[in-house]
């Protein structure tokens, strides 16, 4: 079975990651979201430039911690502090349409890259950056051909409606 194309493409020391859910978007371009590698292991990707050049913040994120994320029970920092302190910066240049990713201590990330403190995944307050994505068919859901991902999707939509029940 093909395989959809990465988001985010392998280097020659880095992973290919693949869009499973996006949580916020701005002009159809994912700003916060959740990939899987080419072994289904979920990270937390943050895009904090798309003007000049993507740049992508990555970080390792258990499922526990995805699911408090997404019921509001923690901060979008508080997801990316969570767990080991190495992220992964990745990088998509315009101009010669290469992808580049380096490891880099959490400590060592300039604060205007991260998420804004006390930042949850959905606001009261109509910011447009701050919303839950429809999981139905104009989801922005991307699940390999032949991944065995029910589960996650499962508990992903029960946190929209969740989510949805409290917004109403």
């Amino acid at each position: 079975m093909k395989k959809n194309e990465p988001i985010i493409q392998a280097t020659s020391n880095g992973k290919n990651f693949y869009l499973l859910f996006t949580i916020t978007e701005f002009d159809g371009i994912p700003i916060l979201f959740i990939v899987t590698d080419d072994y289904n292991n979920l990270y937390l990707c943050d895009c904090v430039e798309f003007r000049e050049k993507q740049i992508w913040l990555i970080s390792p994120i258990k499922f526990t911690v995805l699911m408090q994320l997404m019921n509001q029970q923690i901060t979008i920092l508080s997801a990316f502090k969570n767990g080991d302190s190495s992220k992964i910066i990745a990088t998509f240049d315009y101009d010669t349409g290469k992808f580049t990713q380096k490891i880099i201590n959490f400590d060592e990330i300039s604060p205007e890259n991260l998420p804004e403190e006390g930042a949850f995944v959905y606001s009261k307050s109509d910011d447009p950056m701050l919303y839950w994505s429809e999981v139905t068919n104009s989801a922005k859901i991307a699940v390999r051909d032949g991944d065995n991902l029910p589960q996650i999707l499962t508990m992903l939509e029960n946190a929209v409606g969740t989510v949805k029940a409290a917004m109403a």
